[in-house]
């Protein structure tokens, strides 16, 4: 039986283009070429997804978002586009994502507004496929993984077996979020997933990761009968793709910003 899967990469500003500034902004590529090209390689590896590639229109030039459709759609295997979260009702009207993030920093303060907006929106392009999209799996992936496959086996499994996987900090027992996949058989689970970020980056004023991590950790125990490890992987990076490169503020992309760095939050937390 032939899956229908979607799997979601994206990019988003810290920062709006006002109406006026659209035909006066210098044009730059949005996003650099490596990263770009590692998205290119992630639509080639699942040629039989649909990698969806999510930016925001109004942190953009068009000029810029009619580059972005044009090379994404000169991706030789014909499955990689653009879309606008814009598009998404959630999206549009949650007054998390529709201000700017000013703060001068943001690229070292990991719980500037920036941060949060990301990790929700990565949880929200999921739920979007699976609730309105049509597709049975869905799957997010930050800009330098490089080996998510659905085909790869273990992935298969789990979303057969379990309905979801996801990344585990390579050195440490917990979940990562950089990469995880549901089912749609697990969308009830993923609303929760959806509010609960949102009601904890409203309430505390930080970015996504713990409550992430306190909802998929438990559910994980829960659907394996405390053998987690069935539904999670080690992911590979390309360390070319960084997150953040030396360009204007709104070329940003969501990557795995600093490893390290999570760790030591998820430490924090857990104390």
């Amino acid at each position: 039986m032939n899956m229908k899967q979607a799997y979601n990469l994206v990019w988003l500003s810290p920062k709006f283009v006002s109406p006026e500034s659209q035909n006066t902004t210098p044009f730059f590529e949005p996003i650099p070429p490596h990263p770009l090209k590692s998205m290119m390689d992630a639509a080639l590896r699942n040629p039989s997804a649909d990698v969806l590639l999510w930016v925001d229109s109004q942190r953009m030039t068009s000029e810029q978002m009619e580059w972005l459709k044009a090379t994404a759609a000169s991706c030789s295997s014909g499955n990689l586009s653009v879309r606008d979260l814009r598009e998404i009702p959630r999206y549009r009207e949650e007054k998390l994502f529709n201000q700017p993030d000013n703060n001068p920093n943001w690229r070292q303060q990991k719980q500037s507004l920036i941060w949060a907006q990301v990790d929700t929106a990565r949880v929200l392009v999921v739920e979007e496929c699976l609730r309105t999209g049509g597709y049975d799996n869905a799957a997010y992936a930050d800009a330098d993984v490089i080996d998510f496959d659905f085909l790869r086996p273990k992935i298969r499994r789990a979303l057969e077996q379990y309905g979801v996987i996801v990344a585990r900090q390579q050195r440490a027992p917990w979940v990562e979020h950089h990469m995880f996949a549901f089912s749609k058989s697990r969308l009830p689970e993923l609303k929760t997933l959806l509010d609960n970020t949102l009601d904890w980056v409203y309430l505390k004023q930080q970015n996504g990761y713990r409550p992430f991590q306190d909802f998929v950790e438990p559910l994980l125990a829960s659907i394996t009968d405390n053998h987690p490890e069935a539904c999670m992987l080690n992911c590979r990076f390309d360390p070319k793709a960084k997150a953040i490169e030396a360009r204007p503020d709104n070329a940003v992309t969501v990557s795995t910003e600093s490893v390290a760095g999570r760790l030591a939050e998820a430490v924090l937390l857990k104390q």
